[in-house]
């Protein structure tokens, strides 16, 4: 190849999305992680490389040097020194990018990553969940599933055999969610967060436990007594639920409750304290 001046070629890989990269005077790999089985773009940047001149074409190389992809370049509508390819699925092999072009003399222009680059298999997904979720009566329960996938994936949330919601589709790890508007124990059960990708399927289960809200109190009112005389303090208990409760009197942080070290203390069967 012969040239005035010193050209350059950068190609950066990555998955989903174009990346830039940094700068190298020969053909350099980006850092960007390639991930087998989903679409993945190539973005190239040069430099010194000024019109009539240009590149045309890029390929990946497999070890012994026999041509596994070749792809037409595309130039940057806005940069002139940018090239990109379509997305396509990289190889399951080790392989090079090499990129041809001719300069300003009508000389060939070729480049070659000097390392191999290899794609990442991509594994199941991994699924994990609480065992437990609590929930409130007549309030919103968030179910949560955290997922890691390397490639992009599906999630469904199963309880009793139905389905709950629509299907989720995520490209990266996240956490996938399933709220439940106004729980009640007929939302109680166990949970299935069911994770499908391109390797495989993986699910997570959890279970739902819907709390009854407490019962409504209303505050006694302040009583005042002469010495000598009783005194009785109501505490006025709205069970909507109808559910079995407890009330506890409390007098600078200590319990009154039975049995009691003083013996004017004593609770009656309206759960009153009385205090003589």
């Amino acid at each position: 190849m012969s040239s005035r001046r010193r050209s350059s070629v950068i190609v950066s890989t990555a998955t989903n999305r174009i990346q830039q990269c940094a700068g190298s005077a020969l053909l350099s790999d980006d850092s960007a992680v390639v991930r087998g089985g989903i679409p993945t773009h190539i973005l190239v940047n040069t430099s010194g490389i000024d019109f009539p001149a240009g590149l045309d074409q890029i390929e990946l190389i497999d070890l012994r040097g026999m041509t596994l992809e070749k792809f037409p370049l595309i130039p940057d509508s806005y940069n002139p020194t940018l090239y990109t390819v379509e997305a396509f699925e990289p190889p399951e092999k080790f392989f090079y990018v090499k990129v041809t072009g001719v300069d300003e003399l009508g000389y060939t222009i070729q480049r070659i990553s000097h390392t191999a680059i290899s794609a990442i298999k991509p594994r199941k997904p991994l699924v994990s969940i609480a065992e437990r979720t609590r929930g409130i009566h007549d309030q919103t329960t968030v179910l949560t599933c955290q997922v890691e996938s390397l490639v992009p994936y599906r999630v469904q949330w199963w309880h009793k055999d139905k389905q709950q919601g629509d299907s989720l589709s995520f490209s990266d790890s996240a956490n996938a969610t399933l709220e439940i508007l106004r729980s009640s124990a007929n939302d109680e059960g166990y949970y299935s967060c069911n994770v499908t990708n391109s390797a495989g399927y993986n699910d997570a289960t959890t279970y739902l436990d819907v709390s009854e809200p407490p019962p409504l109190i209303i505050p006694p009112t302040n009583v005042s007594v002469l010495p000598g005389e009783t005194a009785v303090l109501k505490c006025d208990v709205f069970n909507m639920n109808n559910l079995p409760y407890n009330v506890t009197w409390l007098r600078e942080d200590n319990a009154f409750w039975s049995p009691f070290q003083d013996p004017r203390v004593s609770v009656r069967d309206d759960f009153s304290l009385e205090i003589r």
